[in-house]
């Protein structure tokens, strides 16, 4: 079994699993955040001025007050704005890594099931997403396992089965009655064999 694989199903330290769809995410959680707050900082521009130029009749004044106002208001959005950018490129790091660590353990699993293994476990951390999926490669992993147990078994049958009836064979005067049975079985598993590989539907390669 893979020790890196099965390490990885607890302690995924990296949080730079898959740069192209994690960067991608980051890059549309930035846009939606920038877009947004320029658009409700014009709305409260647009009413401020419209406030004031109600309210205050001078010119003069109206112009101090807006200056005032602005001065502290650019003030703020100069401090808080790298603020909140930095607070959302954490943040859409951390959630890309609940998406992207279990495509990643879960793609690595179906390779390892490619290759044959299907004793590498499917677990993903807690918290993580996909779970759904995990859930559905869990029930397909123990599914084939199961075939792959009971068609080992059926192979085991008919290896014995031939053995014998080779040791039957070299003898001087083979045993019928013997023979009968044993080559019984061997009809008997092939054909169990042969409805399980009927029944599978794979890809004309």
């Amino acid at each position: 079994m893979d020790e890196k694989l099965e390490a990885q199903t607890f302690s995924r330290k990296r949080y730079i699993i898959a740069p192209d769809f994690q960067f991608k995410y980051v890059g549309i959680m930035l846009s939606t955040v920038l877009s947004t707050g320029l658009f409700i900082g014009g709305c409260v521009y647009l009413i401020l001025m419209a406030v004031i130029n109600k309210n205050l009749p001078f010119l003069d004044r109206r112009q101090l007050f807006a200056d005032m106002i602005f001065s502290q208001a650019n003030q703020f959005f100069l401090i808080a704005l790298p603020l909140v950018l930095v607070i959302v490129v954490v943040m859409s790091i951390f959630v890309s890594h609940k998406i992207s660590g279990p495509e990643y353990r879960i793609k690595r699993i179906l390779d390892s099931m490619g290759r044959g293994d299907f004793a590498v476990p499917v677990k993903l951390r807690k918290g993580d997403e996909l779970q759904l999926l995990a859930d559905t490669l869990v029930e397909v992993n123990h599914n084939l396992s199961y075939m792959i147990k009971e068609q080992k078994l059926m192979v085991k049958e008919l290896d014995a089965s031939i053995n014998a009836i080779a040791r039957e064979l070299k003898k001087n005067q083979p045993n019928c009655l013997k023979l009968l049975p044993l080559a019984g079985v061997l009809s008997s598993t092939s054909k169990k064999l042969k409805a399980d590989f009927e029944n599978l539907k794979i890809l004309d390669v």
